[in-house]
């Protein structure tokens, strides 16, 4: 009798940063419409231990993914919208997760010789075939929980519009995560998969927390890869 763990994950429970049939999956909550003029300017947000030339690497991630919307960086004095961006990062958890676990039973089989003989009686050839009594397939049974525990640690984007003069709201995108510490500590090299989950809600309405999905070959992570690193 085999073993067989199945781990059966939930879309609900699945967090940005999470690969599922090398789909990125995020959490996304957003709310606003398109301005009339989207010429812009960027005002950071980032931890204040962030190293300035990261910070300076995701604002021009940042340009690249608004560029394809149709926005104009400009400069203060001229743009007409305040996009604030930043992240904050929490503190780990330490999160207990169970997964089912089946038994699984080959299908039993049955073994049978067929003895082929020539004219004179003599046995020239003996064929063994065997065949199922149960299914093909077999049996897969229920066996409990296997549970494990495992680190994570929130990490919030904010991606904010508000009209220059004014401080009237534009559109808000926010993103929330809870990725593994090691992700987080190589946020670098997942920047364009958040800001690409962004994208295609940018001055647009959710309604809802919902989920972002960006595929591990989508062809808009070029954008960066060719610009910027």
């Amino acid at each position: 009798m085999k073993k067989v763990l199945f781990i059966i994950t939930s879309i609900m429970l699945v967090s940005c940063g999470s690969l599922l049939r090398g789909y990125w999956l995020c959490n996304v909550d957003a709310i606003g419409e398109q301005p009339s003029s989207k010429t812009y300017f960027v005002e950071e947000n980032f931890p204040k231990e962030l190293n300035p030339l990261l910070a300076k690497e995701y604002i021009k991630d940042l340009d690249i993914m608004l560029s394809h919307l149709g926005y104009i960086k400009e400069d203060s004095s001229t743009a007409s919208i305040k996009i604030k961006f930043g992240y904050a990062i929490g503190e780990k958890e330490q999160v207990l997760s169970s997964s089912p676990v089946f038994d699984y039973n080959p299908p039993a089989q049955t073994t049978t010789r067929t003895t082929i003989k020539d004219n004179e009686g003599t046995t020239v050839a003996t064929v063994k075939s065997t065949s199922s009594t149960d299914n093909e397939y077999g049996k897969v049974t229920y066996a409990g929980e296997k549970t494990s525990t495992k680190i994570k640690q929130p990490i919030t984007f904010t991606l904010d519009a508000f009209y220059y003069q004014t401080e009237e709201p534009v559109w808000s995108v926010h993103i929330y995560d809870e990725p593994s510490p090691e992700l987080v500590q190589n946020l670098r090299k997942y920047m364009p998969l958040y800001l690409l989950s962004m994208y295609p809600y940018v001055g647009s309405n959710t309604g809802e927390r919902r989920y972002s999905i960006v595929h591990y070959n989508d062809e808009r992570l070029l954008w960066f890869d060719s610009q910027t690193r």
